[in-house]
């Protein structure tokens, strides 16, 4: 008597090898361009985070001059920024622009929300520097120092070699 054939469905072992081979090929290409990726994803926002905080201190200055403050001063001198009519905030300044206050009356109370940035130094007097690292990362950050002297601007500076 003989058996009726059996239909059978799956793979073979050499498909299964050839299939786990591609994949492990795909993987060694695309884990470099993908960490690639998270780098510049994180540069990024350290620009944007610069450019928000040029724009703040440009908003501050602003502020400052239509409210008729002494803008050579060295401060820190409290402004207030207001919308509608009403106070929203009061940030400390130097020479016009926000200081770099540890208490958090400079640039971090007039950029409001910073959550991916451990902050660190920085100070009331003119010339200090707040730095702003993204994720805890070292060498992944922004330093925002405050105006120096009359006439003078905030530096900010990007620091990505960590990122």
């Amino acid at each position: 008597m003989r058996l009726p054939a059996r239909n059978q469905s799956g793979f073979t072992l050499i498909e299964l090898v050839i299939v786990v081979i591609i994949l492990g090929i795909l993987a060694a290409t695309a884990i470099p361009r993908f960490l690639s990726m998270q780098r510049d994803a994180r540069i990024a926002v350290l620009e944007s985070t610069a450019g928000a905080m040029e724009s703040a201190a440009d908003m501050v200055y602003a502020s400052a001059a239509v409210q008729d403050l002494d803008l050579n001063a060295a401060g820190p001198t409290p402004v207030d920024i207001t919308r509608g009519g009403t106070v929203v905030n009061t940030v400390n300044i130097n020479y016009g622009y926000p200081s770099a206050q540890k208490s958090g009356e400079g640039i971090d109370k007039a950029m409001k929300r910073l959550d991916d940035f451990e902050a660190s130094g920085g100070g009331p007097n003119p010339g200090d520097t707040r730095i702003f690292r993204l994720n805890k990362l070292t060498d992944c950050q922004v330093e925002y120092s405050s105006a120096a002297a009359i006439g003078d601007e905030p530096d900010i500076v990007i620091t990505d070699t960590g990122c």
